[in-house]
């Protein structure tokens, strides 16, 4: 069985977004705080037991100009 999950994190700028997404992600954490510009996403699969699991993950600027 496959199922998609489709998540949006949103929230103030600087609060922890990007990091939850890339470490989730399991990418290279960095100290330097860069700020999202728009919206960034990235999608990943799981495989347990008998479920196939995706997970659709939208990163959106926390910025209220944007």
């Amino acid at each position: 069985m496959s199922l998609v999950f489709k998540i949006v994190l949103i929230g103030d700028g600087g609060c922890g977004k990007t990091t939850l997404r890339l470490r989730f992600m399991g990418e290279h954490l960095s100290t330097r705080y860069i700020p999202t510009i728009g919206a960034d996403f990235s999608a990943k699969t799981l495989e347990i037991g008998s479920y196939k699991l995706k997970f659709v993950i939208w990163d959106l600027v926390g910025q209220p100009r944007f």
